[in-house]
Order: C-alpha cells, then structure tokens, then sequence
C-alpha cells in the first residue's frame, strides 16, 4: 500500500491489516471498542455494554486479565441464556443479535479489530435495512444494506484514521509543546471523552508553538473521535 492508497482506501479491513505489523494490541483493541460504541444503542444486554467498558479499561491497564475475562464469561453467559450461540465475530451479525455481534472479539486473542469491524457492519446494515425486508420490496432491500454498508465502513475508516493516524508521515510531538495546558487538557478530553474540545486542544498547541498542519488539521476533522486518538495518545506518551 503507497500512501496514496491509504487515503483514498474504502476498506478499513485492507487499513486494519496494513498497520497490523507496528501497532499495539492497546491500540487494536480501542479501535474495535470505537466501532462497539458506535453501536451503543443497539447493546440491548447491560453484560454487553460493561464487556466493552472493561475492554477499554484493560487496554489502559486499569484492570487486570482476569476481571476481563470473567466480564466476558458474563457476556456470553447472557448471551447463551438469550437463546444465541456464541461463535466466531465473523459470523454475519444479523444471525446473531446485534449487541453480542459488537461485544463478541473485542478482546479474543490475537485480538480480531477486523473481525469486530465487520461484525458491526453487518449489524447497522440490517437494522437500517431491515423495514424494507418488513416491506417484501427485496430490491429496495438489497440497496438499503449495501448503502448501510458502504456508509459504516466509511465511518470506520474515519475511526482508523483516527487511531492510527497516517502510518506514512509519524508525527514527533516536541517536548517544547507539551505545556502545562495542553497536557491537561488531553488528560481531561482521554478521562471524559471530550472529543469535541479538541479545536480546543489545537488552539492551546498553537500557543504552545505547534503549528504542524497535520494535527492541527486532524483536531479540526469534523470526525467521530475515540480513545486511541493518535493526536492525544501523542500528547499523554500512549502507544
């Protein structure tokens, strides 16, 4: 892949497997709790919903290995009592149910980000899609889901980018702009999930002396923004 492709790439499966060979499993895993939070709504069962929160926790080490795997023993007992098989993320979510679609991978081993990344997808295609199955229209209904598709996928590939940035031009943050200031304030946008402060957090970098287009650019994207944010991680010494 030249950096060409990595822009103009639809598919955030082929970005996810480019990257694969230097990234951290900390930053797989926040990608894949991204694409689960983007599914928020859809985690019926509160098992689910804490699964991914201690996912994210132990990507930060504040939990340890075995209160995540007793949350994920939680989650697919829930599951299993719910009448759904616990299987491969791989499988097409819309046979399972959406919530355990987006909880099931987020922490298997070697963790699946693309796995999880698909199973999301499948599972907004066929909620968006699913009132023209209810029609019979089955044309209308094939459109739908591929329009869902090509919209989430669009959506994750904004959340890789996020992420991980562009593997192509690393961004070494110089010590003389990590002020009081801006350091506090990406504590507080990491701690809070205050992704919308971040013109805040270019604006503070500026005054600091940092006028690099690509951060300041990428704290201005209109995106949806997650823990693992490159520009942060950068910011706070995460990788």
């Amino acid at each position: 892949m030249t950096e060409a492709d990595w822009l103009s790439c639809p598919d955030p499966g082929r970005m996810l497997e480019f990257v694969r060979p230097w990234t951290s499993d900390r930053k797989r895993r926040l990608f894949a709790v991204g694409c689960c939070r983007r599914v928020w709504h859809m985690l019926d069962r509160e098992e689910s919903r804490v699964y991914v929160e201690v996912a994210e926790q132990f990507a930060d080490r504040e939990v340890g290995y075995e209160a995540l795997k007793e949350q994920e023993r939680l989650a697919d007992d829930s599951a299993w009592i719910s009448g759904f098989v616990v299987i491969s993320p791989r499988y097409p979510a819309w046979l399972l149910s959406a919530d355990l679609a987006a909880a099931m991978g987020v922490v298997r081993d070697p963790i699946d980000s693309e796995g999880v990344a698909s199973a999301v997808e499948e599972a907004v295609a066929w909620e968006l899609a699913a009132p023209r199955l209810a029609d019979k229209d089955y044309s209308a209904w094939r459109a739908a889901v591929q329009a869902a598709r090509l919209n989430e996928r669009g959506k994750q590939r904004d959340l890789v980018r996020c992420v991980f940035g562009n593997p192509f031009r690393p961004v070494a943050v110089k010590p003389t702009w990590l002020t009081s200031p801006v350091i506090r304030l990406a504590r507080a946008i990491y701690d809070e999930r205050a992704f919308d402060r971040l013109p805040e957090l270019a604006d503070a970098l500026r005054e600091a002396g940092c006028e690099h287009a690509e951060i300041q650019a990428h704290c201005r994207e209109h995106l949806s923004h997650v823990r693992g944010c490159w520009v942060v991680d950068s910011i706070l010494g995460k990788s």
